[in-house]
């Protein structure tokens, strides 16, 4: 009988296990690359308090809407006007001998008379819950008065390097990181309004569009031992500037803007000389609603992580009100009476709130933190692909340290035309040629990439 051998039969007892695990291990490995593979988060736009006006009319009557609201709440408003001399416009001109020297006397007048026609602007405003409405117009508007309205809210922000481009300037390519396609529409929370206003109109009359009867008093006290003798100015155009902020429809800014056409004649030496320039009025109106603004509305803490939120409160005296913090799941993250957080043993999410009461309104501000363990590296499960025209494959990225929670990855091929890469990270063979096809964290602050070789 043949004698029983252990050491063969642990060895392959050993190796049996080791398969096992092994078996397992991969078995784990493919689950966890398919649980830590992220799509591409979706953007959804905060949605906007009231419908988005769309014609004249719309945009002129949400305007006034929104000047009403103020009538209401009763923000503080700042009232200011401004003056400018577009220096790139002066022109001066004439046959005396004492050109050049006037034309260099002249330059020194500019600031001159810029800072003496603002000095005669009176700068006032109404402070938080005033009845006052008188500051603060409705707009009054015939329509064949205006010659033009917009409302932008829209720009364009790449995917790959956070650039943002307004709508005009929008094309196929960042002009940060050159990567093409990778310009996603976005909306900003403000609309931007403008209303232009036919100068000779009665419009222009009925509103308090910025006109300086100062100009050519201030000008001969600048020019001194120069005779002023012709002074004319023409409204070349006026437009109505307003910010309103479309998720509360409250209006931040209102202003009425004149441009205008300076011409005047001055004798030096008696040799008469022509100066004309183009000069910029503007009747502001700025408006600061109560209420309270944190620093920052995200935030990502370790596990017993720590952290600050600061406050800032719009009312009469800040240091007059006392700002009450609250946590939606203190298991989470904790915040103590001065905003100081605390993560937890609990990975998840937590809403913390500022809240303050001026003028027996409560308002709030909240931050949303998430508890996690952040990325710090990232790897693809291929890095060279051949395809086929047509083909696809699936790559997978998978993140370290292996417990991380931020798990979301961002996919993007360097050239369409090549390869696409889904949100799913599978590529697709387009057309021949090489592409770099990457992955991007959550967080942005790290990336890993494939090249793709693509054949017929």
């Amino acid at each position: 009988m043949k004698k029983f051998d252990w050491k063969d039969y642990i060895y392959k007892v050993v190796i049996v296990i080791l398969i096992s695990f092994f078996m397992i291990g991969v078995g784990f490995g493919a689950a966890e690359i398919l649980s830590i593979e992220g799509n591409e988060e979706i953007y959804t736009p905060a949605k906007s308090l009231s419908p988005v006006p769309d014609t004249h009319d719309e945009i002129i009557a949400y305007v006034n809407s929104c000047i009403k609201i103020a009538y209401e709440r009763m923000p503080k408003v700042d009232y200011s006007q401004s003056f400018d001399i577009d220096s790139n416009s002066l022109s001066v001109s004439g046959n005396g001998s004492g050109l050049p020297a006037f034309s260099a006397a002249v330059n020194h007048i500019i600031d001159p008379v810029r800072d003496a026609v603002e000095a005669s602007y009176e700068s006032t405003g109404i402070d938080f819950y005033s009845s006052n409405k008188s500051l603060v117009p409705l707009i009054k508007v015939n329509a064949d008065d205006i010659s033009g309205v917009t409302l932008s809210y829209e720009y364009y922000k790449c995917k790959m390097c956070n650039e943002s481009v307004s709508v005009q300037d929008f094309s196929d390519t960042c002009p940060a990181c050159s990567n093409k396609d990778t310009l996603k529409l976005r909306y900003n929370d403000v609309y931007t309004i403008e209303i232009f206003v036919k100068t000779e109109s009665e419009t222009f009359k009925n509103n308090p569009f910025p006109i300086s009867d100062d100009i050519k008093t201030i000008l001969q006290n600048e020019a001194k031992i120069y005779k002023l003798s012709k002074f004319a100015i023409k409204h070349d155009s006026a437009r109505i500037y307003v910010e309103i902020n479309r998720l509360t429809d409250k209006i931040n800014k209102l202003e009425f803007i004149t441009d205008s056409s300076v011409d005047t004649t001055i004798e030096y030496n008696d040799d008469p000389f022509e100066i004309s320039c183009k000069v910029n009025e503007k009747s502001k109106l700025n408006f600061t609603w109560p209420g309270v603004s944190l620093n920052t509305h995200k935030l990502a803490l370790e596990k017993k992580g720590t952290d600050v939120l600061k406050a800032t409160l719009s009312c009469d005296d800040p240091l007059l009100y006392e700002v009450t913090w609250t946590s939606s799941d203190e298991n989470i993250c904790e915040v103590d009476e001065e905003g100081y957080l605390t993560a937890g043993k609990v990975f998840g999410n937590a809403t913390i709130t500022a809240s303050f009461t001026f003028g027996d309104i409560t308002y709030t501000d909240s931050c949303d933190v998430r508890v996690c363990v952040p990325a710090e590296g990232m790897d693809l499960s291929k890095g060279k692909l051949k395809l086929k025209i047509g083909e696809t494959y699936q790559i997978f990225a998978k993140m370290q340290p292996k417990d991380t929670t931020d798990t979301l990855v961002f996919w993007h091929s360097e050239d369409k035309s090549i390869a696409t890469v889904d949100e799913e990270g599978k590529i697709t063979g387009v057309s021949e040629g090489v592409v770099v096809i990457y992955a991007i964290s959550n967080d942005g602050n790290y990336y890993s990439s494939c090249t793709v070789e693509v054949t017929e």
